[in-house]
């Protein structure tokens, strides 16, 4: 069979990943030109197809599920995956591209719909629509502090509040808090936030504050110990380090970079004023993965609110 060179410019992928100051990132993925060995298309209507979910329905805020359609051919089809949220439309989360698998993390609990629409080359297509269940992490009235793939970000889930807005604070001395977005209260569902920008092998205090613009109310402190990351980071110089004279109104450095003799460390990653890492994201490992796909992933520009566009 030849080979041939194609440009894989599948439509936009959309993932949530941690922000660098705990809120989740909405990072659209692009991926290069490259060479593949072409495989012949059947101009068949697709077969039957089932759409399964590597964990059960009923899984908590937070957790990872992997969706993959089962096709009598997947090689001769195009898949498109959408999500719709509670009492919301269907949402593309990936556009049509020969992959049958796709991952998914929420946040926020409800019963979802999960879409999968598989194409051929003539234009024939099939559907296939799951429900799934998410629930909360609450169990009583205090809040859950869990680990997360990467060992620098907590998820922290808080009991439902009725009135005003809620935030997570996080302090690793007890004394200087940052910290996250706000998320509105409805009274009915757990509020759940990344929280990042913390060291590796540290002990930090998290809490939750829940204010209506009259009143606040802080909870109890909970304890999280971050881990040590499996990535191996560029080393930094300080030339002029931080000194009283030093504006900490911003604390943190986003880094993107290429080093084109060494691909291992191309990864969006953040640091304190001390040179410090405090946040990563490994897309190298993500592409791997769930694509089997070698590549680079390139922070472009962060938003407001936390979050990063990537490529």
């Amino acid at each position: 069979m030849k080979q041939r060179c194609i440009a894989l410019l599948p439509p936009a992928t959309l993932a949530i990943c941690p922000a660098i100051i705990g809120v989740p990132v909405f990072i659209f993925l692009m991926f290069a030109s490259g060479c593949l060995n072409a495989q012949p298309l059947l101009r068949t209507a697709p077969a039957a197809m089932a759409l399964a979910s590597s964990l059960p329905s009923g899984q908590p805020v937070g957790a990872t599920i992997r969706w993959t359609a089962i096709a009598g051919s997947p090689q001769s089809l195009q898949y498109q995956f959408s999500v719709a949220s509670p009492s919301k439309p269907f949402f593309v989360v990936r556009d049509f591209w020969s992959s049958n698998t796709f991952t998914w993390t929420t946040l926020n609990e409800g019963i979802y719909q999960v879409k999968v629409v598989a194409q051929a080359i003539d234009g024939s297509t099939q559907t296939v629509t799951k429900s799934f269940s998410v629930i909360s992490r609450i169990t009583g009235n205090q809040a859950v502090v869990t680990p997360t793939q990467n060992p620098l970000v907590a998820l922290y889930s808080a009991p439902p509040c009725s009135t005003g807005s809620i935030f997570v604070q996080f302090s690793l001395n007890g004394s200087s808090w940052q910290k996250t977005n706000s998320l509105t209260c409805d009274g009915v569902h757990s509020a759940n936030f990344y929280v990042a920008g913390m060291l590796g092998v540290r002990t930090y205090n998290l809490r939750h504050v829940v204010s209506d613009g009259a009143q606040t109310a802080t909870s109890p402190v909970t304890q999280f110990t971050t881990g040590t990351p499996a990535q191996v980071f560029p080393s930094f110089t300080l030339l002029d380090p931080p000194d009283l004279q030093t504006s900490l109104s911003q604390q943190v450095i986003l880094y993107s970079m290429i080093d084109v003799l060494n691909v291992n460390p191309n990864i969006p990653m953040a640091t304190d004023l001390f040179g410090r890492v405090i946040w990563y994201y490994d897309g190298l490992a993500w592409l791997q993965q769930y694509f089997g796909l070698e590549g680079l992933t390139l922070a472009t520009r962060p938003l407001q609110g936390g979050g990063l566009l990537m490529i």
